[in-house]
């Protein structure tokens, strides 16, 4: 991804942006989302709950909710574990 790291940004929950009325088309964690999205993903990992739930709704409101799965990183680990 273009926007990583040091030039990474927030997907609008850790500014408070969760709580808040943005317009549609300027919402940060849909535009977060396009750039995950064009990575052409299966799956998007997040390590905070937050971002788990603003990322999901903007890859729901860019009509790939049914194609990439949002999971939160320990689900991932969880999951690549054996059976006990």
């Amino acid at each position: 991804m273009h926007r990583s790291r040091e030039l990474g940004f927030c997907c609008g929950a850790g500014g408070g942006w969760f709580w808040m009325e943005e317009e549609p088309e300027h919402r940060r964690n849909a535009e977060r989302s396009k750039q995950l999205l064009e990575t052409n993903p299966d799956m998007v990992a997040t390590a905070c709950p937050f971002c788990k739930v603003m990322i999901r709704d903007g890859v729901a409101g860019a009509g790939k909710d049914d194609t990439v799965a949002v999971r939160d990183l320990a689900e991932t680990v969880a999951d690549s574990l054996p059976s006990a």
